[in-house]
């Protein structure tokens, strides 16, 4: 048996307010039946497949277990020109209707796993629509591994990936347009792997670089300083800036 359309809203604002006298860090788990309807609305595409568009998500998520949650044929990205290309507009509005628990339209990301212990075994659609507006950090993606062609260009835009442990292989050189440098260089992939190599985070490499710096300086000072033990020994004045 399945929810009617009112009942799945209704049941998510309902559920929404339960889970904020949840403490942080504590997980509670509910039906997976439950969970799957209130978190994907369900649509056939124009291909006939029945596809998964993830309505309701937010860091509301990290206080249920999502450990047993299916993502097969999960669409990842949910803008109107994606909704348009698979499902008739009438489903677009179902679709955009079921997303009215907040104005998440504010946030940076439509669509927000981070943090929860999901488990994506493989990312499918995205030849289809890509992945847009998505966040999935904190995410275990560690047995997950994408083959990056930069000449047909990786279909992710805006795509948080830090701290996930995903495996990235870059097959050619990237080009300066590339979605996947810009996503490097946005810091949307550290604490993943680009070709076996660990990716740190910007601020990680400016504490490094700093750390690097002051070593040099201290290894530079020890030899201004047997340097002006000489020049005392004579008498002279330091002549170092």
């Amino acid at each position: 048996m399945k929810l009617n359309y009112s009942d799945r809203c209704n049941l998510r604002d309902y559920l929404l307010n339960v889970l904020e006298d949840v403490p942080e860090g504590e997980r509670v788990s509910l039906p997976n039946d439950l969970l799957d309807q209130l978190i994907f609305e369900r649509a056939k595409g124009y291909d006939g497949l029945l596809y998964k568009v993830p309505v309701w998500t937010g860091s509301f998520l990290k206080k249920l277990d999502l450990s047993n949650i299916s993502f097969e044929k999960v669409l990842w990205n949910r803008t109107s020109d994606c909704l348009d290309e698979l499902f008739s507009s009438d489903v677009q509005r179902r679709l955009e209707l079921s997303y009215n628990i907040h104005d998440y339209r504010s946030c940076l990301y439509d669509i927000d796993f981070s943090g929860t212990n999901v488990r994506i075994n493989s990312f499918s659609n995205l030849s289809t629509c890509g992945m847009r507006n998505c966040n999935l950090e904190g995410v275990d993606l560690s047995n997950n591994k994408f083959n990056v062609d930069c000449y047909n260009d990786f279909n992710a835009f805006n795509v948080n990936f830090c701290n996930t442990g995903c495996k990235f292989i870059v097959l050619n050189e990237l080009e300066n347009r590339s979605n996947f440098k810009t996503l490097l260089e946005d810091d949307n992939l550290a604490g993943c792997y680009i070709n076996n190599v660990y990716i740190k985070s910007n601020e990680a490499k400016e504490i490094s670089r700093n750390a690097l710096k002051q070593k040099y300086d201290s290894y530079v000072s020890t030899y201004y300083s047997a340097i002006d033990k000489i020049g005392i020994s004579y008498g002279s004045k330091s002549k170092k800036k």
